[in-house]
């Protein structure tokens, strides 16, 4: 394979192909007018990997035009030798070298595509997690996770405007009987808050939260959860309230879309919260729309008396 032809190499490490992979590639493995390469990942293991326009239209100009006579029917692979033979991939290697010095990129290598291709995938909403771990063929979600980071800045700035970012969240459930637990208290909560407030560096929930969105499934529920989320000592909730501190005006504003008493909708109260949490970072909670709020909570619970919560802490 020429320098010239190379091309088809590069374009197919942008389909996130490894280069052991795409060396192996056999000839009928390549469902060039379907749009996919049938290849041979890690552990032995088959997968399809999809292909654009762009590398259809590379693939068929090199079969028809470029490709090389096998030297004999062992060597029945798509990419092939000037003399007919498998191109090892220490070969493509090399090439990408030469052809990365000539870019002025010393350090382009075959993983440096393979990113590139992760992050635009989620970047430009091309699918989601599942099926980039497919097309890389990941083990787990948890190595895919990684390119979720690197893509979610590039779409702020592509999208523009301001954006809330979830600092921290925390989560628990208590016991599921009334009688194995207290109903005075909402451990659950203050569990999911704890772990809330260690992920996002909140030490004093009262001073560093600009504005709460609580689940307040009952009036009382509501100055419960104030003790559980360490805003004031137990016992102390109703000064909260009798200073002022909560009111839509106060130090700590809760609940300035109104609050789940207000529209309670079922099963998804919670979800409502966080939303109305992220358009107070935003300054897009029109209506409502409090003063700059650099940090919010936003709160949901479930089960009989309050058995499960959550907590998520937002930021600009």
């Amino acid at each position: 394979m020429g320098s010239r032809n190379a091309a088809v190499l590069i374009t197919l490490l942008d389909a996130g192909l490894r280069l052991s992979e795409l060396s192996s590639v056999h000839y009928e493995d390549a469902h060039i007018e379907e749009g996919f390469l049938k290849v041979m990942g890690k552990g032995s293991k088959e997968r399809l990997v999809p292909i654009g326009a762009l590398e259809q239209k590379v693939l068929f100009r090199y079969v028809f035009h470029f490709r090389p006579q096998p030297l004999n029917e062992m060597e029945d692979y798509l990419f092939l030798t000037l003399d007919g033979r498998r191109l090892q991939s220490n070969a493509i290697k090399l090439i990408l070298r030469r052809w990365g010095i000539k870019a002025g990129v010393p350090r382009l290598h075959a993983h440096l595509w393979r990113h590139t291709y992760a992050t635009n995938f989620l970047t430009y909403r091309c699918g989601d997690i599942y099926a980039l771990k497919q097309i890389l063929g990941h083990r787990s979600l948890e190595m895919v996770d990684r390119y979720v980071h690197l893509a979610s800045a590039p779409v702020a700035k592509k999208l523009r405007g301001k954006f809330a970012w979830v600092r921290g969240v925390g989560w628990s459930i208590d016991s599921y009987y009334l009688g194995g637990r207290e109903l005075y208290t909402i451990t659950s909560l203050k569990q999911a808050a704890l772990m809330a407030y260690e992920q996002a560096g909140v030490r004093n929930p009262l001073n560093e939260i600009d504005v709460i969105e609580l689940d307040d499934l009952s009036s009382f529920y509501e100055l419960m959860a104030y003790e559980a989320l360490g805003l004031c000592a137990a016992g102390g909730a109703n000064t909260l309230l009798q200073d002022g501190l909560v009111d839509f005006d106060g130090r700590l504003p809760v609940n300035p879309s109104g609050g789940t008493l207000s529209t309670n909708v079922y099963a998804a109260s919670g979800l409502i919260k966080f939303a109305e949490a992220s358009l107070q970072i935003m300054e897009r909670a029109n209506g409502h729309q409090l003063p700059r709020r650099r940090t919010a909570l936003a709160h949901g619970a479930t089960g009989i008396a309050g058995q499960g919560n959550c907590v998520f802490v937002l930021g600009e």
